[in-house]
């Protein structure tokens, strides 16, 4: 009960001043003025420009993922000879370990 006290306490009032305060709607809209030398047909124009530019100057989403497809597929098979150079490096070195214990003894 005593909480329910509390909760009416602090809820009521901010209820109230969240309704009283309300959003006022402004007398009249903002004029626009738009800047000295701004030409609208500039602007569309710009934006058309911006859009066909982007669209012939580089690859596609699709060409993209192709060849950097073809770029991991090269580099895949790269890593794969290094892998095995690697390992046949492994054995000559344990080879030239156990011929050098040898001639030690």
């Amino acid at each position: 009960m005593h909480a329910d006290k509390k909760i009416m306490v602090f809820l009521v009032p901010s209820i109230l001043t969240f309704l009283l305060s309300g959003c006022s709607v402004p007398e009249k809209p903002a004029a626009v003025t738009p800047l000295p030398g701004f030409d609208q047909t500039y602007q569309s124009d710009s934006v058309a420009k911006r859009f066909d530019e982007s669209a012939s100057q580089g690859p596609t989403a699709v060409g993209s993922a192709i060849e950097l497809s073809e770029k991991y597929a090269k580099l895949s098979e790269e890593a794969a000879a290094l892998r095995q150079k690697n390992q046949s490096f492994i054995a000559e070195n344990r080879r030239l370990k156990d011929r050098v214990t040898a001639l030690d003894a």
